[in-house]
């Protein structure tokens, strides 16, 4: 592809973890494959998180509020109360692209799960993987009216990338169904930033915890481990996205813990632990799904989201326990019976890999075709 200017892509995660930051990734990477220019356009911890990966990439730092989950409320009650305030965030971010658009010269736009990022005077994306978002069964009248919504803010992009393959081996199976054919769906395979061939199964031993989402419920998910850790004297290694002023040091005391640990750093510890632990995040089942390796699966209470995942997971060969029977935990034979013996997943998703990556390399291929820009 050759142009006598480099199409300039905004790319635009979410930030509610770093989930949506991490699957930008693989796409980033092949926008600058394919020549193209990225600039990345999000909050101080995604910037931060992508500058180790880009460091080279310019960024520009978003300036909506921030969403914040509860303690007590479940995760589905607590958005819900914060609607005005995710409304009022949509509409800043339609109004700052406009901006940007003129002042940064943008060609295109590839915005992950942010709703305001579309604009009528250049080509825009929109990844996601729930277009039709779990309700509580107490809120089931509201489906259709959610649906609805989701379908009207999706309209406004051109196209919808979702990152998945189709068939048997989805893995965002219902979650990702729309009955909506505008605008043009596609499926751009599994985004992760592993490779297969990256981990080594050596002997591995002892458990390996992964602690993320939104706070307090990180901290509270770090603190039941932690409990469980010492009072069973288990070898467990914790990898964590930042430090939390909720936990003491005497507690931290004779542990393995690594905050944001790079990549490297991140497959030596998937290679050498036995048994995993963490949220049922997308991006983490993307990532384990690609390195062949399961997990307990601990939901964020109320997240249905990621309640879905875990449950769904189970058939291939994931473990799933609400974080609320943790307390109950007393033994090494309790801890043990939450996994799973099948740690390694073998041919469940043959070609993965290779499927996925034709997938979105002929989506960004496709997309940078058709910005309007001088050949």
């Amino acid at each position: 592809m050759s142009f006598t200017k480099s199409p300039r892509i905004l790319v635009a995660p979410l930030d509610w973890g770093l989930g949506h930051a991490a699957r930008c990734i693989p796409v980033i990477k092949e926008l600058i494959q394919q020549e193209a220019e990225v600039i990345i356009y999000g909050s101080a911890h995604v910037l931060n998180f992508l500058k180790k990966q880009f460091p080279n990439l310019e960024q520009i730092q978003s300036n909506e509020q921030e969403i914040h989950y509860s303690k007590h409320l479940p995760a589905w009650i607590k958005i819900l109360l914060q609607t005005n305030k995710i409304s009022k965030n949509i509409k800043l971010e339609y109004t700052n692209l406009q901006s940007l658009i003129k002042t940064r010269q943008i060609d295109g736009v590839i915005s992950d799960n942010r709703y305001g990022l579309n604009s009528k005077l250049i080509p825009c994306v929109f990844i996601t993987h729930q277009l039709n978002p779990r309700v509580p069964l107490n809120l089931r009248f509201l489906r259709k009216i959610i649906q609805h919504k989701v379908a009207a803010w999706t309209s406004n992009f051109e196209e919808i990338w979702i990152p998945d393959l189709q068939g048997s081996h989805s893995l965002s199976q219902d979650l990702s169904f729309s009955e909506s054919k505008n605008p043009q769906l596609k499926h751009i395979g599994i985004l992760s930033r592993f490779t297969s061939n990256q981990i080594v199964h050596n002997n591995p031993n002892g458990y390996l915890a992964i602690i993320s989402g939104p706070e307090p419920q990180r901290t509270l998910f770090f603190q039941e481990l932690l409990r469980i850790r010492n009072s069973l004297s288990l070898e467990m290694t914790f990898i964590i996205d930042k430090n939390s002023n909720k936990v003491s040091s005497d507690e931290m005391d004779n542990m393995q813990i690594l905050v944001q640990p790079n990549d490297l750093e991140f497959l030596q510890e998937i290679s050498n632990a036995q048994h995993i632990v963490c949220r049922s995040g997308y991006s983490s089942l993307m990532d384990l799904i690609r390195l062949k390796r399961t997990a307990l699966f601990i939901p964020t209470p109320g997240q249905t989201e990621q309640e879905y995942l875990a449950e769904e997971s189970v058939k291939w060969g994931f473990g799933f326990k609400k974080q609320s029977t943790l307390k109950a935990i007393k033994s090494i034979e309790d801890w043990e019976s939450c996994f799973k013996s099948n740690e390694q997943l073998n041919d469940t998703f043959p070609e993965e890999e290779n499927q996925s990556h034709i997938l979105l390399r002929n989506a960004v291929r496709d997309f940078l075709m058709g910005l309007n820009r001088t050949e």
